[in-house]
C-alpha cells in the first residue's frame, strides 16, 4: 500500500527528490494537483503534489528527502 511522504511545494522539491529516490532505490509515484483548466490555482493551497511510497519504504524516504530538502548550512 502507498502512503505519502511528502508534500511538494513545487516543481524544485520535485527535481531534488526524485532523483534522490531513485538513487536509493526507493519505487515512487508523484501525484501532482495541477489542474490545467484552472491554471494551477490550487497549489498554494495544497501544494504542487504528494510523493508517495511503500508503507516498507516511507521512514527511510522521509530521511533522505530531509537530507535533500533542508537549507544549506554556511
Amino acid at each position: 500500500m502507498l502512503t505519502v511522504v511528502y508534500t511538494l511545494q513545487d516543481q524544485v522539491d520535485l527535481s531534488v527528490i526524485r532523483p534522490a529516490l531513485g538513487q536509493a532505490g526507493i519505487k515512487y509515484m508523484i501525484r501532482t494537483f495541477t489542474d490545467s483548466a484552472y491554471n494551477g490555482i490550487f497549489i498554494p493551497q495544497k501544494g504542487y503534489g504528494e510523493v508517495l511510497v511503500e508503507e516498507s519504504d516511507a521512514e527511510k524516504a522521509k530521511e533522505i528527502i530531509a537530507v535533500v530538502t533542508s537549507p544549506l548550512e554556511e
